[in-house]
């Protein structure tokens, strides 16, 4: 006992646990097929996000070029704040997408709708060329000849 004792630190078995547990891992890897599709879906949900965040820090071309950890705190948040914002757009209009396809018509599986991501980016536009209707515009804040301005 006083040799296990001796041999059997914590740290040492933290390490054996360690080297145990990454054994294991690959073993189960190695042979369970449905495990590596699963480890492989949640790597590439990790890799979707990095790429929506990449594509969002466009800037200074995607470099962090504050000198301060401030600055690049200020950065980070930032971005943070904006692929949330697109997650959360993304995520409150899938749904009214998906109700007007399947009212046009067609067939939509909700077995490959549970693998759609809200990390979609084809539809926004990070360059800054926007579309304005101005005289649509100008015909919604004109008021129509016996209103005013104010009146509702």
């Amino acid at each position: 006992m006083r040799l296990c004792s001796a041999f059997c630190r914590p740290p040492a078995l933290r390490r054996l646990s360690v080297v145990f547990t990454k054994r294991m891992h690959i073993l189960k890897t190695l042979d369970d097929e449905e495990y590596r599709r699963r480890m492989g879906r949640e790597l590439n949900k990790g890799e979707a996000s990095h790429d929506l965040s990449r594509f969002l820090c466009f800037g200074k071309e995607g470099a962090v070029r504050g000198r301060e950890f401030g600055d690049q705190i200020h950065t980070f948040s930032c971005l943070s704040v904006l692929h949330n914002a697109v997650v959360t757009w993304n995520t409150l209009h899938i749904g009214p997408v998906v109700e007007q396809l399947r009212a046009e018509g067609h067939a939509i599986d909700d077995a490959i709708l549970s693998l759609t991501t809200p990390l979609l980016r084809k539809h926004i536009n990070p360059f800054g060329k926007y579309h304005f209707d101005l005289e649509r515009m100008r015909q919604t804040a004109d008021p129509s000849p016996g209103e005013t301005a104010l009146s509702p």
